[in-house]
């Protein structure tokens, strides 16, 4: 694999640690904790989530603050980690995400279009993520 494409691989596995971690509660709710989150994400970066609302940055970094130890039994496995295109310093790449809380499991397709950014905490940023809902598998 390409530097880009291992940068990428590796900011999605330790980014959605994290995630989990702050989740759960794990991590101290402060700003200094969240902003491992926040600096991976490029200033217009934007998620698309898998129920179709479209989130700026601020938004979702607002909705993940406030979103701390709201899941203590909280899950996330990553799997079929896949390139699709890559230009440079430049990525699209493709996983899927698993996520186990509350006595249910929910499966979606991430797409993501990575930049190399040697600034951020893994070296690259996140700047469009593509969510969907995998068939039978999406919230009960």
């Amino acid at each position: 694999m390409s530097g880009i494409i291992e940068l990428s691989q590796r900011e999605v596995l330790e980014f959605h640690r994290v995630l989990e971690a702050w989740l759960r509660g794990a991590l101290p709710h402060s700003a200094a904790e969240a902003s491992r989150m926040e600096d991976a994400f490029g200033s217009r970066c934007v998620l698309v989530a898998p129920g179709g609302v479209v989130e700026e940055k601020a938004v979702l970094m607002a909705r993940l603050f406030q979103a701390h130890g709201s899941r203590p039994d909280m899950e996330i496995t990553i799997d079929q980690f896949a390139p699709v295109w890559t230009r440079e310093d430049v990525a699209l790449v493709s996983y899927i995400e698993w996520r186990k809380s509350g006595g249910q499991t929910t499966g979606r397709y991430a797409s993501v279009l990575f930049q190399a950014a040697p600034q951020a905490p893994a070296g690259v940023h996140w700047l469009h993520i593509h969510e969907t809902w995998m068939a039978a598998h999406g919230p009960r």
